[in-house]
């Protein structure tokens, strides 16, 4: 072989970023092809309660606004991901439960930060396939992204001085 053992895994990590940046494009692309109808101020976040996570917060900030969907968060439980649109006449909000294959839709007027008022739970509808393959891609960089971020992290340990 032409390379040290050294020079050999720079070269292999430098690959695997290589990969692993090609492959954050290509889902990328198929995201935004995926997502060309959705408004540009419409965001798809994760909900997790810990770390909050900024679906979390949104959920909680809709559900201090209003009983009805903070009665069916108690029933339903925190939804994987939501889609929040706040440019329309009204506030619109996607619940994605993934494992269940199901989605809903809470439609309400709440516009300004001091409205209170009802909104509507429309569903369950069923997710689609190509949505759920989305959601899998996007879990998979996650996963590769924290994976290249803990090796980055343990190299930076292993290659400083020490005193």
């Amino acid at each position: 072989m032409f390379f040290s053992a050294s020079q050999s895994s720079l070269i292999h990590g430098r690959s695997r970023r290589a990969m692993l940046t090609a492959l954050c494009l290509v889902i990328c692309l198929a995201v935004l092809s995926a997502c060309s109808l959705v408004e540009p101020q419409n965001a798809l976040m994760d909900v997790q309660a810990q770390p909050p996570s900024p679906g979390y917060a949104e959920l909680m900030r809709l559900g201090a606004r209003s009983a009805e969907l903070r009665d069916f968060l108690g029933k339903r439980g925190l939804p994987d991901r939501i889609i929040s649109d706040h440019r329309a006449a009204e506030q619109k909000v996607v619940l994605y439960y993934v494992k269940n294959k199901q989605a809903y839709l809470f439609v309400s007027k709440l516009r300004r930060a001091g409205d209170t008022g009802r909104g509507d739970i429309l569903g369950p509808s069923p997710i689609g396939e190509k949505t759920l393959e989305l959601f899998k891609a996007i879990d998979q960089l996650k996963r590769a992204t924290d994976s290249l971020n803990r090796e980055e992290a343990l190299r930076a340990q292993l290659s400083a001085p020490v005193r």
